[in-house]
């Protein structure tokens, strides 16, 4: 894990398998590593920036999700 510049801490980072080996930077939601693990699925949620118009890609294990 790592980060990335202009993040606000405390965050994670991770290199994400996309799909057919495409391989992105993405941020996880939350900043708890001890429900990560290497090669665990992901899935991506919304999550509203200050200003509730834009909104920001978050990644939280696929394992409860919220839908």
């Amino acid at each position: 894990m790592f980060t990335l510049p202009d993040m606000e801490v405390p965050r994670i980072a991770a290199d994400i398998l996309i799909e057919d080996g495409i391989i992105e930077e993405g941020v996880m939601a939350g900043s708890d590593e001890s429900c990560l693990q290497v090669g665990m699925a992901l899935r991506a949620v919304a999550v509203a920036l200050p200003g509730g118009e834009t909104f920001a890609c978050r990644f939280v294990p696929a394992e409860g999700a919220a839908r």
